[in-house]
Parts: C-alpha cells; sequence; structure tokens
C-alpha cells in the first residue's frame, strides 16, 4: 500500500474504470437496466482484458446496455497473500456498485459463449449472491443490498480471502446454487453447454500473463481464446482507441514528466538503431512526446534532421496526415495508462512509413514494465503491421540501454529452403508437408547417418557427428534461408545454422533434445509436454497433408462406409482381442446396419486381429491390410470413407483421418501397465511431484517450483520430458475435431488449421530479422 501513486505508471485509482457499451446502432433500445459486470484485472492481463470484451461483443444483446467495471489499481487495499493482483476486489463490488442492485463479477481469465445478460436477469431467489460453490467465487451475480453489511469496501481492504469466504457461511442460506455452465473451468467445457469458460490453470493460459513467474504449457481449449483474439484482430478491436481513450487519459496523460529521470543523450538513441534506419534508406524522422518538452529537444536523429515534434496532448486527431519514415518516440508510454498502450501502439506504427524507434524508462527485473515486458508488448503490436521495422531502447534504472530491434520485410518468395530428411517417416513428412505449405521452392537433402548417429544431441551438438558424408545429399555452401529439421536432423541443422554465421533461420519438427535457443522456432506435439517458449509452438497432430488417391481411385461405394483402423496396440498401449471386439461391436452400433464397416489392419500384428473383429459383427464389412511403412491404399480409404474410427495408439494416422474434415471417433486401447494395481498410483504421484496431473475434478494442478524447475532443464536440453501418450487424443476431442467411440458428436466441427498456423508463422522467421542479435 505504501507504492500506491496516483500519479506515477501504472497509476493507482479510487474507483473501477467503467465502460459503456451502448445498444448497437440500429436496434431498438431494451427497456431492460443495463448489465453490470465488475472484472478482476491487473496490467499484466492486457491480452486477457481485450479478449474478455470481445467475447461479450460476440454474443451480446445489441439493444442493451453493458457496463463493464475495470477493478485494477485499486487503491487502498492490503494486497499481501493475494494470489492474484486483484484477488479481493470482488467483496468490495457491494460498495462500489453504490449498495443497490445486481451486478456480475467475472475473473479475467474467462471468456463468455453466451449473452452475460441472461447471467444478470436471473432470480438470485433470496439469495445473497450466486456461485458454482460457497467456495469458488471466481463468477458471481450478486445483490448488492443484501451483501453490503458483509463485503464491503473496508471488509475487502483488510481482511483475508478465507475470512470473507466464511462470513456468508455464518449468516447461512445466501449463497445459492449457479448453473454450473456458468463456470467451466477448463476441462468442464461441454461445446454445447458452457457459456462462460475459465481458464484456470495458471501456467496454462493461453495468453501467457506472467513469464517471469510461470513456465507455461499448452492448454487443449487455447484454440477457442486464440480464435477469438485472432478476429479481434482482424478486425483491429481495442477496448480504448484514439477516439476513445482511457477514462483516466485525459487527466493522466504527461502528469508525471517532471519526475522523469533524465536520458543520457550519449547513449540514446543507441548506435544500432541509426545503423537500422541506414540500411532501411530512411530520409525523414519525426519525434512523438507526451508533452511538449523543450530541454529535451533535439535538432537531428539518427543522422537526420527532425522534420516535425508532435505530443499525444495536442491530440492525434489534430496530427497532418503525415507518414516520416521514422517515427521516434521518447517521454510517452512512462505517462499514458497502461489501457491506453495497444491504440497509441497502434498508431505511432500506422503513422511510420518504415520503422518506429521508441526510447522507454523501464523497471528492474522481467515483470510488468521491465524491459522484457515492453519487448513483448512492442513485437505483439508489430504483428499487425508487416514490413515495418522497429528499435526499442529499454533504458534500465542503472540507466544503461538495453536495445533490440527487427527489420522487417515484405516478402519472404526468394528465400532458399532446405528440408532435411533421414528415413524417419512420420518426421519426414511433417518437414515436406511444411515445406510445400510455405509455397517456397525447396530441396530435399537425404541423409544417412552411421553407428555414431545414435549419440544424443548433447554430445554431437551442433556438428556432423555421425553423418555418412558419402552416402548423403551434398551439405555446402551457399547456405539456405531456411532449414527444416526434425529429431534425427538437428545437429546438422544446427551445424549448417553455425557454418551461416547464424543467418540461416532453423526450424525442428518434435523436441530437439538439446536446449531451446539452438532453434529458431521448435513445433512441438502435445505428447512432448515441452514447455512453451517464444520459440515453441504447440500443435495439436502431426503435420500432415491430406492423402490424395493416385489415378482412378476404385469404385464408389453404393452405401456410407464406416472405415475402422485396426492396430496391434502401439507401445505403451496394449490391444487385447476381447477390446478388439468390443471396438468392432461399438462400430457396428455406429452405423446401425445402414452402412458398411472396412476393418483395415495397420502392419503385420493387427492382421489376425481385425480378423477376429470382422467374424465378431455381422452386416456388410470387408478386411484390408495396410503396410505400417507406407501404403497407396490409405489415400484411397481416406477418400472413400465416410468416416472413421482410430485406434488411440495411431497418432500419426489420427492426423491423417483429422485432415479430411470427416466424422471422426477415437477407440481407447488400456495401458500396458493398467492391469498392475500399484503402478498407475505411482505414476500418478510422480506427476504430480513433478508438476503435472489432474485434479479430482479433471483440471490440471497448478504449476509449482519443481515442475518450473524441471521445465528450465528441459529448454536447457538437459532433460527430456516423459511422453503423455493420451495428450493427442485429448487435444483433438477439445478442439471438436473428434469424439471418443460411442460419443456423442459436437454440434459443429472444426478444422484443424496447425499447418497454417505454422506456415504463417515460418513465414514470419523469413521476413523477420533481429538486429541485435
Amino acid at each position: 500500500m505504501s507504492e500506491e501513486k496516483f500519479d506515477l505508471w501504472p497509476f493507482y485509482r479510487d474507483e473501477p474504470d467503467k465502460v459503456v457499451l451502448p445498444p448497437l446502432v440500429g436496434a431498438v433500445p431494451s427497456k431492460a437496466p443495463p448489465v453490470r459486470i465488475f472484472l478482476g484485472t491487473e496490467e499484466s492481463q492486457y491480452r486477457a482484458e481485450r479478449v474478455f470484451f470481445y467475447s461479450i461483443l460476440q454474443v451480446r444483446d445489441p439493444g442493451r446496455t453493458y457496463e463493464i467495471y475495470l477493478m485494477k489499481n485499486l487503491a487502498g487495499f492490503d494486497r499481501r497473500g493475494w494470489r492474484t493482483g486483484f484477488t479481493n476486489y470482488r467483496y468490495a463490488i457491494p460498495t462500489l456498485a453504490g449498495g443497490s442492485g445486481k451486478a456480475i463479477y467475472n475473473d479475467v481469465d474467462q471468456i463468455y459463449l453466451a449473452d452475460p445478460a441472461l447471467l444478470f436477469d436471473l432470480s438470485l431467489e433470496g439469495h445473497g449472491y450466486l456461485a458454482i460453490a460457497d467456495t469458488d467465487t471466481s463468477v458471481m451475480l450478486i445483490d448488492c443490498a443484501k451483501m453490503l453489511p458483509l463485503w464491503n469496501r473496508e471488509a475487502a481492504s483488510h481482511g483475508s480471502k478465507g475470512e470473507l469466504l466464511n462470513k456468508p457461511r455464518k449468516e447461512g442460506g445466501l449463497w445459492g446454487q449457479l448453473d454450473p455452465h456458468w463456470n467451466a473451468r477448463d476441462q468442464e467445457y461441454d461445446e454445447r453447454l458452457t457459456k462462460c469458460l475459465h481458464y484456470t490453470a495458471l501456467h496454462q493460459q493461453p495468453w501467457e500473463p506472467f513469464p517471469e513467474a510461470y513456465s507455461y504449457h499448452a492448454n487443449p481449449l487455447a484454440y477457442i481464446w486464440h480464435d477469438l483474439e485472432r478476429r479481434a484482430d482482424r478486425e483491429g478491436y481495442q477496448v480504448f482507441t484514439v477516439d476513445s481513450p482511457s477514462p483516466g487519459y485525459d487527466r493522466q496523460v504527461g502528469a508525471n514528466s517532471s519526475n522523469l529521470f533524465p536520458i543520457d543523450r550519449a547513449r540514446v538513441p543507441n548506435e544500432k538503431a541509426s545503423a537500422l534506419f541506414t540500411a532501411l534508406s530512411c530520409q525523414t524522422v519525426e519525434e512523438i512526446r507526451a508533452i511538449a518538452d523543450a530541454g529535451h529537444s533535439r535538432a537531428s536523429l539518427f543522422g537526420l534532421a527532425i522534420s516535425n515534434r508532435r505530443t499525444l496532448k495536442q491530440g492525434p486527431s489534430t496530427w497532418p496526415d503525415a507518414h516520416p519514415d521514422i517515427i521516434a518516440v521518447f517521454d510517452l508510454f512512462e505517462v499514458v495508462p497502461p489501457a491506453d498502450t495497444p491504440w497509441i501502439l497502434d498508431l505511432l506504427f500506422r503513422r511510420a512509413a518504415k520503422a518506429l524507434y521508441i526510447a522507454i524508462r523501464t523497471s528492474p527485473g522481467n515483470g510488468m514494465g521491465s524491459a522484457v515486458w515492453w519487448r513483448r508488448r512492442i513485437a505483439e503490436a508489430a504483428q499487425a503491421h508487416p514490413g515495418k521495422s522497429w528499435h526499442f531502447d529499454a533504458i534500465t534504472p542503472d540507466l544503461g540501454v538495453e536495445p533490440s530491434g527487427v527489420e522487417r520485410h515484405v516478402s519472404s518468395s526468394a528465400s532458399r529452403v532446405w528440408v532435411l530428411t533421414a528415413g524417419e517417416r512420420s518426421e519426414d513428412e511433417q518437414a515436406v508437408a511444411l515445406a510445400r505449405k510455405l509455397a517456397i521452392p525447396f530441396e530435399t537433402k537425404d541423409l544417412v547417418f552411421g553407428p555414431l548417429g545414435v549419440l544424443p544431441h548433447a554430445v554431437r551438438g551442433a556438428s556432423r557427428i555421425g553423418l555418412d558424408v558419402g552416402q548423403s545429399a551434398r551439405i555446402e555452401e551457399p547456405w539456405p534461408d531456411l532449414v527444416i529439421s526434425g529429431r534425427r536432423t538437428a545437429a546438422i541443422g544446427r551445424w549448417i545454422k553455425r557454418q551461416s554465421k547464424g543467418r540461416t533461420r532453423l526450424v525442428q519438427i518434435g523436441g530437439p533434445g538439446s536446449a531451446f535457443s539452438a532453434f529458431d522456432l521448435i513445433i512441438a506435439l502435445p505428447e512432448e509436454q515441452l514447455p512453451i517458449r517464444d520459440n515453441v509452438l504447440q500443435v495439436a497432430a502431426p503435420l500432415l497433408e491430406p492423402e490424395k488417391p493416385e489415378g482412378n481411385s476404385g469404385s464408389v461405394p453404393q452405401e456410407p462406409v464406416l472405415a475402422v483402423f485396426v492396430t496391434g496396440g502401439r507401445y505403451p498401449f496394449a490391444m487385447p482381442r476381447d477390446v478388439a471386439i468390443n471396438i468392432a461391436k461399438a462400430a457396428a452400433n455406429e452405423v446401425g446396419g445402414k452402412g458398411a464397416i472396412w476393418l483395415c489392419a495397420v502392419g503385420s500384428a493387427a492382421a489376425s486381429t481385425a480378423e477376429a473383429m470382422a467374424d465378431a459383427i455381422k452386416g456388410t464389412k470387408r478386411v484390408i491390410h495396410l503396410s505400417e511403412s507406407g501404403d497407396n491404399r490409405l489415400a484411397e480409404i481416406l477418400s472413400g470413407a465416410d468416416g472413421f474410427v482410430v485406434t488411440v495408439d495411431d497418432r500419426a494416422l489420427l492426423a491423417r483421418v483429422t485432415a479430411t474434415n470427416k466424422p471422426i471417433a477415437i477407440a481407447d486401447l488400456p495401458l500396458w501397465y493398467d492391469k498392475l494395481k500399484v503402478v498407475r498410483p505411482v505414476l500418478g504421484l510422480m506427476k504430480k511431484a513433478t508438476g503435472g496431473g489432474l485434479s479430482y475434478r479433471g483440471t490440471p494442478h497448478q504449476q509449482h517450483v519443481v515442475g518450473r524447475f524441471l521445465d528450465r532443464l528441459t529448454a536447457q536440453g538437459l532433460r527430456r520430458p516423459s511422453s503423455e501418450p493420451l495428450a493427442t487424443r485429448r487435444a483433438l476431442i477439445a478442439r471438436g475435431l473428434a469424439v471418443p467411440l460411442g460419443g456423442q458428436a459436437v454440434s459443429s466441427a472444426k478444422r484443424l488449421d496447425d499447418l497454417d498456423r505454422v506456415s504463417e508463422r515460418v513465414r514470419r522467421l523469413l521476413t523477420d530479422y533481429s538486429t541485435t542479435a
């Protein structure tokens, strides 16, 4: 509380900022009262905050008014013991709402999938508040008058969360049951029923708000949140805009400029900024500050005369419509409300013709306001402005300067691409599929390894150790712009990057078994359980293109066909004969006598199993034997069948089937140790001890210090995480791409777009070059 400053960034306040969403233009205004939502949030949750607002816009009543109160940086609260920066604000809502009427409370890590007006209009039936449990107040409908004596600003400012929860219990009858679909926590999500989705696992929140505190992991439901964010990006949506800034903007912009420590002009701008702008052939520069300050004025920057000086205080709407090559920003972001940062960054990037320069005084460490935090925000904003370069000078409290920048090019079409293959079918196919998706000419380099090729990557490093040079494709200059490698070829990819003096971009398919920092991008599958880093991109399934039948695909079936793929039970799964027969019977129930079943045996080990399955069911059936090493008939099956059943142990086949956009059911198999009663609980304890596993309600355990330590070892290449065999199954089902065999189909199928996302990210690698690496 002693550090709360009303006139210093990030600006504390007495009351929440109020954002009003009025009825939409052309809609008939509703006579119902405004929907009041109090949102618990904090500055580092800026991405979540924006998507929360955007989610409401997708489901709102067009004629209704919505009032959203941003509860962050509220003064006078004792925050000791709080898990978040807004833990106890919710218990002050009766006071903040004026002690009357109803109010909704939401945590910022939630998104609405149904109109919150439906929640607001519920009857409390005499209760003081509705929540899914009297111990879970992360979503509430509150009767403010009834709860005011127990929950008020004074109590919330000084009491603990436990004390505030216990007060209504002592009174009795104040808590009422809320439909749990208004607060579906993580894997409680049901596409048909969920009205508000809550991302409770802090280390699996898709927007990664606290990278300094958590080691993030993939969330199978992240796609819902990311889809909303991508739509908001395409629309250019921001909560606050140049025409409608935050409520405190006019009062706070530039208010504390006199408190800023002086910048050493000999070190700022950093010389690397001048080198970047010279390389871009920049000719004009405009300087922008929050307010005019003659004491800091200069005649030139980067060897160029300053053409104009602008201030936010003047109002951007008064600026002439000019687009100088460089926009240079000083004394600005330290003296405007953080809520206005997104639209200001967007405005500056739009105004610059070629490049943006920003100098900011930063906070120590890696948290909010630090050099890392600001660098991330600038990089995020830059993605909406392809082709525009940027340089950021982070001025640290000890007056040091940490420069960083990106030189950006418009097109990657002239890039040279190598794909390294080594006879590993799944990885080779993924690498080639990615190269084809880039729509850039590429060259496949087939590599052969000798006995030393089995050495771990920690030993081989960035070298050609183990490579049979005589049997392999030639690896020599000129070096490519991009190399796509797999587990077997990772060391060769690193060697090529070293030979090119770092110019070659290296994309790795699968866990590299070495330090993440050696790669520009790592594509990770769910079962690998790799921690998310800036250069790690999680996908739901292997990156494979849809199979295309060659030539004449044969006769077209005269009745619907369900293709059932059968394996011998790949490790760590087993395929007992009784389980196989039950799968066949479940598939027959799906068909219901109105179609044919193709039993497709993958590999020789599955041949007898498929025959036994055929004997166990009636109706039209056919047994097809497929080779494990590749079979041309697979494309014909994928093209001719109307739906599929795939056993959980074949991840590559699951990916191929998913690419058909046809109905898919996943058949579960037992794990080899399921009959050993002692093994499963021991494995469960080991997972929990290392930061994994699920809680009693199927949601992930919160991450602890051991889990973060093990993730650091993984990122340094000193540890390979244990595989999670059911992760791909969970990811595909969560994405609505498949259902469990016998389960109810989802209401709307979704296309697996991982290959699109990965190729877009790789193209960005080929156009964005760090100027300070």
